[in-house]
């Protein structure tokens, strides 16, 4: 059994070629037992709402994505991505909107400490 991080690398490469249903070919060999990052969550999200594979489903997509926020509920990547889930899949713009509101909020505070330690400097 390969290591599940280098399955989630080829199925990048895969993805990288438009070769979706591959990707996740690939997703599905790694173990459930498996602790996924948020990052990898999300790109399983987009793979699976990619791919015509009927192995998994928009439900599983947004599983993932959930499961991203959980572990990582500050990751703007996160944010925007169940944000547009949430607009183009559910066709939910008050829920994509709050999503979007998070983001950008995160990325002002962001911005806002980057200002602050380069005025100390």
């Amino acid at each position: 059994m390969k290591r599940p991080v280098n399955i989630i690398s080829k199925a990048k490469e895969a993805a990288s070629n438009e070769e979706y249903d591959k990707a996740v070919g690939l997703l599905a060999q790694i173990p459930e037992s498996y602790t996924w990052s948020s990052s990898d969550l999300v790109f399983m999200s987009r793979i699976i709402q990619l791919s015509d594979e009927e192995k998994y489903t928009l439900k599983d997509a947004e599983k993932a994505l959930k499961l991203a926020l959980d572990l990582d509920p500050d990751n703007i990547e996160v944010l925007i991505e169940i944000g547009l889930y949430e607009s183009r899949v559910n066709d939910n713009a008050d829920s994509a909107l709050n999503y979007f509101k998070r983001a950008k909020s995160l990325c002002n505070k962001y911005l806002d400490e980057i200002e602050k330690s380069i005025k100390e400097i």
